[in-house]
């Protein structure tokens, strides 16, 4: 689990005061509740400014996230043809992102402002100085980081032949990092901010003359990442991306189709497979329920399953001398042998702890258990 890195602090600039004479410090009832949200739980947008790895962190109060992914195809139009002839040139991916940067106290509008001066920093380039001019050495590419959703692709995961990582196990495992530096790639085209000083009901702070502070700031971005690894699928594995983890890092649960290894010649025959494995499930689900609803977990459970299972041996016999079952000795046997398939060691552990309150009555039922089974063990054979 990743840390907290404690960037927010309202009272960083201006200690928070109750509202009295003496300018008690506010202690406890200090209105910065979103600092400890921001800080524990990292619900934060954080930039990083690649050239001078300098960063800069916001909360998340996000009013607006987009993302649009556009392909770009050249058409050609040959004569005779109904449609043009279309190659494709590339894929490009944009975010919209736009949040609310309110302040809580006079030292938090402070700091507010500082940060979205910092941003704006953030959008012109590195200098080098030859002699009396200066030579643009570095563009300004920065690192955009929205919690997990907008971050830098992560290692690819596999699974080992024939033993996929169960999903709950993979959602489990997923998470993200407070690590600015882990952000996507790219650049900021556009960059606009609200101050908010013609709404009246925002309004602003005067801390001194001719010095104000916005009470709301809104600031909104257009960005157009830029792609660090080739992203496509393979030829030789068309069923594998290049980066599996692109763009969320949420990884899937591999596809186990129960036979291992397999290559499929066709999308066909893997959708066959998954009928036959949903075949497979559904046929132990209700083995488990046949299981369950006769009761070997209930009172003389295990002197019931031992007669099923005498009754069962007696029919896989006939079957395997090649005897052919009457109709109602055929519906026993699958019942039978479904109930078998679906029963379980947890049922058996159960068994040992059903006991009647009363011997006699124990005694009793199991009589007139011996005496059912008897004529349904004549009525069957």
């Amino acid at each position: 689990m990743s840390k907290s890195l404690g960037i927010f602090d309202q009272e960083k600039y201006k200690e928070i005061t109750l509202n009295n004479r003496r300018g008690t410090k506010a202690g406890h009832l200090s209105p910065a509740t979103t600092d400890g949200i921001a800080n524990h739980a990292e619900a934060v947008i954080s930039f990083f400014h690649v050239p001078s790895e300098s960063d800069v962190f916001f909360k998340a109060f996000i009013t607006t996230f987009q993302e649009s992914y556009a392909s770009d195809w050249n058409s050609e139009t040959v004569f005779g043809r109904t449609d043009p002839i279309y190659t494709f040139k590339n894929t490009q991916r944009r975010i919209t992102l736009a949040w609310k940067i309110p302040a809580d106290s006079i030292g938090d509008a402070y700091g507010n402002l500082a940060k979205v001066q910092s941003l704006a920093q953030f959008l012109y380039p590195n200098y080098t100085g030859v002699g009396s001019t200066n030579t643009l050495s570095q563009s300004p590419v920065v690192r955009l980081k929205v919690m997990n959703l907008v971050e830098k692709s992560g290692p690819a995961q596999g699974d080992a032949i024939g033993n996929p990582t169960p999903g709950k196990t993979i959602m489990n495992n997923y998470t993200s990092t407070n690590d600015p530096s882990k952000g996507l790639l790219g650049v900021i085209t556009s960059l606009n901010i609200n101050h908010n000083l013609e709404n009246k009901d925002i309004g602003v702070i005067q801390i001194k003359s001719n010095t104000i502070l916005p009470k709301m700031i809104e600031v909104s971005i257009d960005f157009a990442v830029i792609h660090e690894t080739t992203l496509g699928w393979n030829d030789n594995d068309m069923s594998t991306f290049k980066d599996p983890q692109f763009p969320y890092n949420a990884r899937r649960e591999s596809e186990d189709l129960g036979i291992p290894g397999l290559d499929y010649n066709s999308y066909d025959e893997k959708i066959e497979a998954r009928k036959r494995k949903e075949a497979a499930r559904a046929e132990a689900a209700q083995d488990r329920a046949n299981a369950e609803a006769r009761g070997y977990d209930g009172m003389f459970g295990e002197m019931r399953r031992k007669r099923d299972q005498k009754r069962l041996d007696k029919l896989n016999d006939k079957v395997a001398a090649g005897e052919d079952l009457k109709p109602r000795q055929q519906a026993n046997y699958e019942y039978l042998s479904s109930v078998q398939a679906g029963d379980t060691g947890d049922t058996r552990a159960n068994v040992k702890n059903s006991e009647a309150q009363d011997a006699g009555t124990r005694l009793a039922i199991e009589e007139m258990w011996e005496q059912q089974y008897a004529e349904m063990e004549e009525y069957y054979s």
